[in-house]
């Protein structure tokens, strides 16, 4: 089965496309307005070693600074 957005003003629907004892829909959805924000909503940026974001500036440049690890395979499992 599967899905299809359609453009807002469509009508909705569900068709059975297997059998009455093996059901398989589709569905047609019509696409929404977009909606407003949440109360609470906000947008923060990617911290960065000279701005704050998702975390300090401080915690981004300790992490920067941790060295890579790498792994590879050595036998089989």
């Amino acid at each position: 089965s599967f899905t299809i957005l359609t453009t807002s003003g469509s009508t909705a629907s569900v068709t059975n496309v297997g059998t009455s004892s093996a059901a398989r829909f589709n569905f047609v959805l019509p696409k929404g307005d977009k909606g407003d924000p949440g109360t609470n909503a906000t947008t923060t940026s990617v911290a960065t070693t000279n701005a704050n974001g998702l975390m300090s500036k401080e915690d981004k440049a300790k992490l920067d600074g941790v060295a890579k690890i790498t792994f590879e395979k050595v036998g089989e499992v």
